[in-house]
């Protein structure tokens, strides 16, 4: 079955304080995967010895309900309430064709349950301050019980 989200687009920027950043794009893709464009700041280091400016990419998801969806179009604004309910330090994953990918959002995730993801870069100067999102609402429903017969056996 194909994905529901994979059409799914989201922009994003980092303060400049923080990171600097070019505005990536979020998909979630066919098999499940939140795939972004890195951070331009993903291979820079400073200072000697070499550090890296941006260490890591983190996933938060929030419940559906958990998050208050206002206006309409092009000035929805989407605000999440109290913690995520789930977070993810997804590291740097290899780049490959100028795209990052996450690990398989479904089974990270409850079944028949509803979520948003934001994503933020973090590094040694903090965490940026702007994150890429929310991409959602998105689900997975649960696997249907097999049909039994007359016995209550599968057949």
């Amino acid at each position: 079955m194909k994905s529901l989200f994979a059409s799914l687009i989201l922009v994003m920027s980092f303060a400049p304080s923080v990171l600097a950043q070019a505005p990536p794009t979020i998909v979630l893709s066919d098999t499940h995967k939140a795939l972004w464009t890195p951070s331009i700041d993903n291979d820079v280091t400073f200072g000697t010895p070499a550090v890296p400016k941006l260490t890591a990419y983190v996933a938060e998801l929030w419940l559906k309900a958990n998050v208050t969806v206002s206006g309409t179009g092009a000035n929805t604004t989407f605000t999440p309430n109290g913690p995520p309910a789930l977070t993810f330090n997804w590291g740097k994953p290899t780049i490959v064709n100028n795209t990052q990918a996450g690990p398989p959002l479904k089974p990270l995730v409850l079944a028949d349950t509803e979520y948003y993801i934001w994503l933020k870069s973090t590094g040694p100067a903090g965490d940026s301050t702007t994150k890429l999102g929310p991409a959602g609402p998105f689900g997975f429903p649960s696997v249907p019980a097999p049909a039994r017969g007359p016995l209550g056996l599968v057949p």
